[in-house]
């Protein structure tokens, strides 16, 4: 049995959060701040947030295009067992992926980069056809990435910067901002991680002014809050874009909140998922990254068992999914990359060790 802050028990903590944190999110995705809090209450009187749970252990469970993506993305690294390169998710997106999944589970844009694909574009080159260059379609999934990273920050910031010119165009705040995702993954897993020097690696590798300055900015006027509800007001200060495609999914938006929230909660994974959902707008996305980034930081207790039940039951009714996978079996597969990933580095030691 992996060890109650293994490297094995962290991949399902992260896991789980971000299983959890879209399938909750998806209960209240859309909504306005203010609709959530006339619906549920402020959490500031009803900490556990109950009534959300309730509300969504009441509802049929649902998997968002955002869990879909991290299954492709996954899918690629557990076909590799190593690291990936965006031609290996554009082969997985080739053999697997059809227009009936794609219209059901993913966005209009993602059929036609799936035509481009068929065409035999090279992957890395497909990304420039996306409208959307600042969406969280890629930063919102691409924890796996930071998974096979594992310590390794670096290398995540590499392989996001290529495996997301699948979704949107090199050098593009997209890719800026999934680097930001993918290294927070990476570094909390790190045995020595700390929520700050988690942040800390995440200014230290992204090279955008503008991503460093908008994280730099929220983190502040975040930083004297003493609920939940301060912290939603902050947002609701920042963040109120309407009236264009996608306007509540932008990872400026999205991905500053889950790492205030991060921040805010000390790596709490269930008060992550809470909170994350409780912001409303793109509400999966942010509960779930916020969650799996405490999960892989394996601070905190993990989650409860119903919790991650639930999801895994709206997982398992999915018709239009192109492949099913229990929290469990996501994280074990993920896990045994990982692992293989690790032997291979140790043996290319030892060998270098042998010629010292």
């Amino acid at each position: 049995m992996a060890g109650e802050n293994s490297l094995k028990e962290r991949v399902y903590r992260c896991v789980s959060g971000f299983w959890v944190g879209s399938s909750m999110g998806a209960l209240i995705k859309g909504w306005s701040p203010d609709k959530v809090f006339q619906k549920y209450g402020s959490l500031s009187e009803n900490t556990s947030g109950k009534a959300i749970v309730d509300a969504w252990q009441q509802v049929p469970g649902k998997v968002t295009d955002v869990v879909e993506r991290t299954k492709l993305i996954g899918q690629a690294i557990i076909e590799k067992q190593d690291r990936i390169r965006a031609e290996d998710l554009g082969s997985v997106w080739y053999r697997i992926l059809n227009q009936e999944n794609v219209k059901r589970t993913l966005q209009p844009y993602e059929g036609l980069l799936l035509e481009m694909i068929r065409a035999e574009i090279p992957a890395v080159e497909i990304g420039r056809y996306c409208d959307y260059s600042g969406l969280n379609n890629f930063a919102c999934a691409c924890f796996p990435i930071g998974l096979i990273n594992a310590c390794d920050p670096e290398h995540a910031k590499e392989d996001a910067e290529n495996v997301g010119r699948l979704y949107q165009t090199a050098g593009s705040s997209g890719l800026k901002w999934a680097v930001v995702a993918a290294v927070a993954i990476a570094s909390a897993l790190d045995p020595r991680a700390t929520v700050d020097n988690v942040l800390e690696n995440i200014f230290r590798l992204n090279d955008s002014d503008s991503v460093q300055r908008e994280i730099s900015k929220v983190l502040e006027a975040t930083s004297q809050c003493k609920s939940f509800e301060e912290i939603q007001n902050v947002f609701n200060s920042f963040y109120q874009a309407e009236g264009i495609p996608y306007a509540m999914s932008f990872c400026k938006e999205t991905v500053t909140k889950a790492l205030s929230i991060f921040k805010f909660v000390g790596g709490d994974i269930q008060k992550a998922v809470i909170f994350g959902t409780a912001t409303g707008r793109d509400a999966d996305s942010t509960a779930s990254l916020a969650a799996s980034i405490s999960g892989a930081l394996g601070g905190s207790s993990g989650l409860p068992l119903e919790w991650i039940r639930w999801a895994d039951k709206g997982e398992s009714e999915d018709p239009y999914t192109f492949k099913h996978f229990s929290v469990n079996s996501f994280s074990e597969e993920l896990y045994g990359a990982m692992d293989k990933r690790i032997h291979k580095l140790q043996a290319y030691i030892s060998m270098l060790n042998g010629m010292a």
